[in-house]
């Protein structure tokens, strides 16, 4: 068996949340350029055909069609990743925490995971992209500040 120090030990378990922190920051740059790609193939598509930009309805504007993108990757992404941060801060702390404050943060991830998966589906595209925090959507926002909070607890939890 492998021996490693206390300190050692604390980076390999910070390192899923820095990751995950990178990763939810640089969603937002790949988000712009898939939307950019969209709206491009879009716009492309309508300058071929017949029809005018402005001839098509709202809804089928190329950066409507984009919207719908971004808002279906956060739909996706956020109970994944309050679930994932959740299990990952119950599986760094199972040493020092109580089973029941274990299964207390699952449930509770679950039932966020939810709740935030029933905003989405209930909020339009438009208005939820409208809504950023920081130049981040929501989704990106909250995953960033979980794994920040991760990070915290597991520094002073272990």
């Amino acid at each position: 068996m492998i021996s490693i120090s206390h300190d050692a030990a604390k980076a390999v378990v910070v390192i899923p949340f820095a990751m995950g922190f990178v990763l939810s920051l640089t969603s937002s740059v790949l988000s712009r350029s898939i939307r950019s790609h969209v709206s491009g193939t879009i716009q492309t598509a309508t300058d071929k055909s017949n029809v005018s930009s402005k001839d098509l309805p709202p809804h089928l504007q190329a950066a409507a069609v984009a919207d719908v993108g971004d808002y279906g990757a956060d739909a996706l992404q956020l109970p994944c990743i309050i679930l994932l941060g959740a299990v990952g801060i119950t599986a760094a702390a199972l040493v020092s925490l109580s089973s029941f404050w274990l299964l207390t943060i699952l449930a509770f991830a679950a039932v966020m995971a939810l709740v935030g998966f029933a905003y989405m589906l209930n909020v339009d595209p438009s208005t939820y992209l409208g809504k950023r925090v920081l130049g981040l959507t929501l989704v990106t926002f909250i995953g960033a500040a979980i794994n920040v909070v991760a990070v915290i607890l597991v520094l002073v939890l272990t």
